[in-house]
């Protein structure tokens, strides 16, 4: 396995109430750390930004789960 990895995300999804909850539980099913930093409400949708840390597969894992979920505008990190 590789070393584990640092990595900030910056995520824009949709004005959803379940969103934070499903993606901090998909975060702990792949035994990642992480920290919420701050979301930042804009018009009909919110800034989520985290501190998550773990094995670069498992953050890959991550964004998989980014990229298919039909409420993410859009990440970066």
């Amino acid at each position: 396995e590789r070393m584990n990895q640092d990595r900030t995300y910056k995520i824009n999804v949709q004005m959803n109430a379940s969103f934070e909850q499903e993606f901090e539980a998909e975060a702990r099913r792949l035994k990642l750390y992480f920290r919420k930093r701050r979301d930042l409400k804009t018009g009909n949708s919110t800034l989520l930004i985290y501190d998550i840390s773990g094995q670069e597969k498992r953050l890959d894992d991550l964004n998989g789960f980014l990229k298919s979920n039909g409420d993410v505008i859009s990440y970066e990190y």
